[in-house]
């Protein structure tokens, strides 16, 4: 029975697999499977631009907190989980007593078989499944009740292009499946010349800082509490396009390999201005967006989309319907960014206005030019019944005199209501805005699909204007040839002119490349090539290949699975470390096989050391050089004035709590200043094992500590 329950629940899942993201973490007891759902006790991800795709690291900690399991108890976690669409994960790790133990991926039969052993022997592992489409599966056993068990998760997650940023979503739904609220969720990100100016979409307002580190370099971090983590979340940078291109290529030992984005609009010069009057209908209630984050959504999605080229104004609703400007003005900068701020300080919103603000914008768009586009923002809902949706379309229709696109985004999350309209149910204005669309050749999309607005305001936008028909790109390369090639964001006929193409491929020759186009637009044709110098190509991330195979097997799984294409799919997954549904990651004791990772480096370390700057005094100096070390470290400390130097001890510590070394100062030491040697040797002189060793500074009442890691 619960197989069958189980099987259901994946059936259901897999249904709704590309509208809602999913997580469900449970702790159970393997001999009585008695349990509940567990907790998340930290949460870390580490996010680094590789081109089409950004490499992200989550870090999580799972316990058993409130489940009243006893000290003894050996329990099994198991976190199902989804990641966003076309996602590849590429490793899995295990921190096993202090270290880092990196998964070894093997067909799924071998490693389930190995798991299941070694829960039966109570011993130290962790298997990742990939389970079908973007769903997962991840187990670690044994977790003591009183304790944690950490693990890292890494991928490479597709990013979003516009004409002035690359954006990725990060996961923050998959700590909704925690018990108890995560305290806090914190974002590491490496920039470079590339890649610049780190980004939230949903927080405009929350600024990444610059930090440095021995070990890590140069970084930048964000932390974003609790009460921020009920939404969606993308992380954001600028976009490195040159003239409309983005070019990287690396070259390997068996096959070379390229990334292009390519937006249409600007390479091949083709340009349709736009007059877009934007509405804003928002109801107090109806969204977990407040008015102020809306309006920064508009701002960004204005200032992603819009080009000088292009022209707005915006109409609001109070009592009656306001126009923002008196006039068109051009989508600059300064315009987009004075206008919303203005618009900060008036007064509207709390209920609809929908009939005043189209009669209001279509009356401004008949009297400058009669050409123009309606782009609706509404969280609104009074026009949920066939009777009152269809007298305001007829309303709406008697308005105009020609035909004005209408675009509607609709980011209503709160306070749904349905209605049996003609055979089905439709929530909110379902119904209207499905039918304004339809009939006056403009899009509709809505946050309950399980995207967020922020998601559904940027492909509508990039779907406002003109597209070309009869499409054709095609890369080549000096003295050779591109193949192999996939377009991630679907191959097509018709392109949008503000939605860039995105491509991965293999190529031999060079080291030219040159861009080959041809189309339709306005029922003229056009063919042109664009040639990319050497200088003009980034230099490309090895992460490249697993990016193709991840194309590549999701290629293979899509088709019949028969047994020589199921060999293929495991063969290519091994080989490059790339999760399918027929592979998993294992990762085992040293003991039982598994090896202890020390080139692994712990971004989430950087926590802690964040942690210990912000509560330390600013006048702290405590740190390790080199660390990680192979023959000896120097460690530099210099204490606040607030720290209690009297008794104070020195000792280092192995990662099952044991002292191992303890310094004493000369006699001769500032009071507040020590520096020591340690050579990785005992109390007795005897060298110490590879690994994880903390240095502790106690005093009464008083403690700091720095990780040290010993590397032989």
């Amino acid at each position: 029975m619960k197989n069958k329950l189980y099987t259901l629940v994946l059936f259901i899942l897999a249904a709704t697999s590309s509208l809602f993201s999913y997580a469900y973490l449970y702790v159970q007891d393997p001999r009585s499977w008695g349990g509940g759902t567990g907790t998340i006790e930290e949460a870390v991800i580490s996010i680094k631009p590789k081109g089409l795709f950004m490499e992200c690291g989550l870090y999580l900690t799972f316990s058993a907190r409130n489940l009243n399991f006893n000290p003894t108890d050996s329990l099994e976690v198991t976190f199902n989980f989804s990641l966003p669409a076309g996602s590849i994960v590429h490793d899995s790790w295990l921190w096993i007593e202090g270290e880092i133990i990196q998964g070894e991926i093997m067909d799924k039969w071998t490693a389930a078989s190995i798991y299941e052993d070694i829960v039966k022997r109570r011993r130290d592992p962790s298997i990742l499944y990939k389970r079908y489409n973007d769903y997962y599966e991840l187990r670690i056993f044994p977790m003591a009740g009183n304790q944690s068990r950490k693990v890292k998760l890494t991928y490479l997650v597709p990013t979003q292009w516009s004409a002035t940023n690359v954006i990725a979503p990060v996961p923050i739904d998959l700590l909704q499946a925690s018990a108890t609220p995560v305290s806090k969720f914190t974002i590491f990100s490496w920039m470079d010349e590339e890649w610049k100016n780190p980004q939230l979409l949903e927080f405009p307002n929350t600024f990444f800082k610059n930090k440095t580190d021995n070990i890590f370099g140069n970084y930048q971090s964000a932390s974003l509490p609790s009460a921020a983590l009920n939404t969606t979340l993308h992380f954001m940078v600028d976009s490195p396009l040159k003239e409309g291109i983005y070019l990287n290529a690396v070259k390997g030992i068996d096959d070379n390999f390229y990334q292009l984005a390519f937006l249409p609009t600007e390479v091949l010069n083709l340009q349709a201005k736009r007059k877009v009057a934007i509405l804003l209908d928002y109801q107090t209630g109806n969204s977990t967006y407040s008015k102020q984050q809306v309006l920064d959504t508009i701002k960004s999605l204005m200032l992603t989309n819009l080009t000088d080229n292009d022209e707005f104004n915006i109409f609001y609703a109070n009592l009656t319907a306001n126009k923002l400007l008196d006039t068109w003005v051009p989508a600059t900068k300064q315009n987009i960014e004075n206008s919303i701020s203005t618009l900060k300080n008036k007064s509207f919103g709390d209920y609809s206005s929908l009939p005043l603000l189209f009669q209001a914008s279509i009356n401004f768009i008949k009297a400058n030019g009669g050409d123009g586009l309606l782009l609706l923002f509404a969280n609104t809902d009074q026009f949920r019944t066939y009777e009152s949706a269809n007298a305001l379309v007829r309303d709406i229709h008697t308005m105009m005199e020609s035909i004005l696109p209408i675009h509607i985004v609709d980011f209503q999350d709160n306070n749904n209501n349905y209605d049996y309209i003609g055979g089905q149910y439709y929530a909110g204005n379902d119904y209207l805005y499905l039918n304004l669309s339809k009939m006056y050749k403009g899009n509709y999309l809505n946050v309950r699909r399980g995207q967020s607005f922020p998601q559904i305001g940027d492909d509508i936008m990039k779907k406002m204007g003109s597209f070309i028909k009869s499409f054709d790109l095609h890369p080549t390369v000096s003295d050779g040839f591109t193949f192999a090639r996939y377009t991630l964001n679907g191959e097509s006929q018709t392109m949008y002119l503000n939605s860039p193409i995105l491509q991965i491929g293999k190529f031999k020759g060079g080291p030219t490349f040159t861009i080959q186009t041809a189309g339709e637009f306005n029922t003229d044709t056009f063919s042109k090539n664009v040639e990319i110098d050497q200088e003009d190509i980034w230099d490309g991330d090895a992460l490249v290949r697993e990016m193709w195979t991840g194309q590549y097997i999701a290629e293979l799984e899509r088709e019949p699975q028969y047994n020589d294409i199921v060999s293929e799919i495991v063969a290519k997954s091994v080989a490059s470390r790339v999760l399918s549904i027929y592979t998993a990651f294992l990762c085992l004791e040293p003991a039982r096989g598994g090896k202890v990772c020390y080139d692994c480096m712990d971004e989430s370390s950087l926590l802690s050391n964040t942690t210990a700057l912000q509560d330390a005094e600013a006048d702290t100096l405590f740190q390790a050089f080199p660390n990680p070390f192979n023959t000896h470290t120097r460690i530099e400390i210099k204490l606040a004035d607030t720290f209690n130097s009297r008794d104070i001890k020195f000792e280092i510590y192995n990662v099952l709590g044991q002292v191992v070394r303890t310094f004493q100062p000369t006699e001769s030491h500032d009071e507040k200043r020590f520096t020591f040697l340690w050579d990785g040797t005992d109390e007795f002189g005897g060298d110490v094992s590879s690994g994880t060793y903390f240095f502790v500074v106690r005093t009464a009442g008083q403690q700091q500590s720095l990780k040290l890691l010993l590397m032989k």
